[in-house]
């Protein structure tokens, strides 16, 4: 599976998340992107503390949940700007940013390119999801 942020393997990594507990905090972010998700919400799904998930997560993906959280964010976009003709504001809207202003923003600094831009570049070039410079 490709992320903004690179591949990842959902297998054990020492001192990691269990491929179950990977597999269900990682489709209960992707199934609600646009909702405020607590790390102590996530953390109970995986049976953990708060302090041990956020430290097996950020082991097992390579980055803290928030950062996955935003990312998934990013790449719905993406297919949202992509797939469809939906204005930038209600694809903002629907993948749980406050307005378009906080979407643009937060997309230019992720993809290096604005909504709008990204857009039109995808009129002639197959889909390709960047990787943010950490």
């Amino acid at each position: 599976m490709q992320q903004l942020h690179g591949p990842i393997t959902r297998t054990k990594v020492r001192g990691g998340l269990a491929k179950w507990q990977l597999d269900r905090v990682i489709d209960h972010i992707e199934s609600r992107l646009a909702d405020p998700i607590k790390v102590d919400e996530l953390a109970q799904l995986a049976g953990l503390s708060a302090s041990q998930f956020t430290r097996a997560f950020r082991r097992s993906t390579g980055v803290p949940p928030h950062r996955w959280h935003l990312s998934a964010r990013i790449r719905r976009a993406q297919q949202l700007i992509r797939d469809t003709q939906q204005p930038l504001a209600e694809i903002a809207i629907s993948i749980g940013f406050a307005d378009q202003s906080h979407f643009a923003n937060t997309f230019t600094r992720w993809m290096g390119v604005s909504p709008g831009a990204w857009r039109r570049e995808q009129r002639f070039a197959p889909l390709e999801l960047a990787a943010h410079n950490w």
